[in-house]
């Protein structure tokens, strides 16, 4: 065999090898890192948690989880207007009801939990640590669990209002001083503000309910995209005061805006004061308190570690910790 086809066979050989040798390689790298995938540094299977809550307030109830467990977590935050404006992270879930990717969903409120459930979307789910929370503030058939609570505040401009003069119910939308000159989310589109209504609608019985809701739309009350639309437009003057949740306000006041708030429809009278009727006819309505409610993607992915996740949120460690990052000042 002439010596340039020996030394051609020889290469071909090597060349044969060194593929497969790579194909061998290639495989025992695979077999080693395809189990990584999806999982965390610790080699364990990765906890994905979407959240409507700031990121200000979850990362450090989620400092101690770190520490103490060996379970890594993700966080997957909603964009602030889709919270305010809508429904959060919620349209997500139902698009990968399929092949759902999120273990837990923390929203920003029932309403938005309880369309989920409707879909049969949540797991339902019993502990020590759920079963503790009151049962105003979470579902009654335990597919979600309320954190924290919010409620709805009054906030008003110091520049404009003077604290004497400072509205002091729900139903004060509808006082002809304030024409043109209140703000609220608009109640189409945001379930805070829609919640709020139908809140006073009930407890005012139908009658007094459509009259305060017909007064409010012919008064001029400035209907906003969403509730920081409402915050800006009385930090900025443009309204005098507005309607909203207790976290915004809080929020709002540390900034240097000239900014005051006081609790919905909590002082006596204040109720039958703004709607213009004898003290006494129309019970005080207090305000809604809201809790954000976290709830178990219903898939059949880290079971064990997802519930463990749940009974952390829900524990009496966290609520403290929640009330130190997000102090309550109602």
């Amino acid at each position: 065999m002439p010596a340039f086809v020996t030394r051609s066979f020889a290469f071909a050989s090597r060349a044969r090898l060194l593929r497969r040798a790579c194909g061998v390689f290639l495989l025992l790298l695979l077999t080693t890192l395809l189990p990584l995938i999806g999982c965390g540094e610790s080699g364990k299977p990765e906890l994905l948690l979407y959240s409507d809550q700031d990121k200000s307030v979850v990362e450090p109830l989620l400092e101690n989880w770190r520490r103490q467990q060996n379970i890594p977590i993700r966080v997957v935050y909603a964009a602030a207007k889709d919270v305010r404006g809508g429904e959060g992270l919620a349209a997500r879930v139902r698009e990968e009801s399929e092949s759902p990717k999120a273990d837990l969903y923390w929203a920003g409120n029932v309403e938005t939990m309880q369309k989920l459930q409707a879909d049969n979307l949540l797991e339902a789910y019993h502990s020590p640590p759920t079963d503790r929370i009151a049962d105003d503030y979470r579902d009654r058939d335990a597919y979600w669990f309320g954190l924290g609570a919010r409620a709805r505040v009054l906030i008003y401009n110091t520049r404009l209002v003077r604290a004497a003069q400072a509205p002091r119910s729900l139903a004060a939308l509808a006082r002809p001083e304030w024409k043109g000159k209140a703000a609220l989310a608009d109640p189409r589109v945001n379930a805070m503000a829609a919640y709020h209504l139908l809140t006073a609608f009930t407890l005012l019985k139908e009658t007094e309910g459509t009259r305060l809701l017909e007064r409010i739309q012919a008064n001029g009350v400035q209907f906003l995209p969403d509730e920081a639309a409402v915050v800006a437009a009385v930090a900025s003057g443009k309204a005098a005061w507005g309607v909203v949740d207790s976290d915004l306000a809080q929020q709002a006041m540390q900034t240097k805006a000239p900014l005051e708030f006081v609790v919905a429809d909590q002082a006596n009278f204040s109720t039958s004061d703004a709607l213009g009727v004898e003290r006494g006819m129309v019970a005080t309505l207090g305000t809604p308190i809201i809790a954000a409610p976290v709830a178990i993607i219903k898939s059949s992915a880290h079971a064990a570690d997802k519930r463990k996740l749940l009974d952390y949120l829900c524990s009496t460690q966290t609520a403290l910790k929640l009330q130190e990052v997000q102090p309550a000042r109602f």
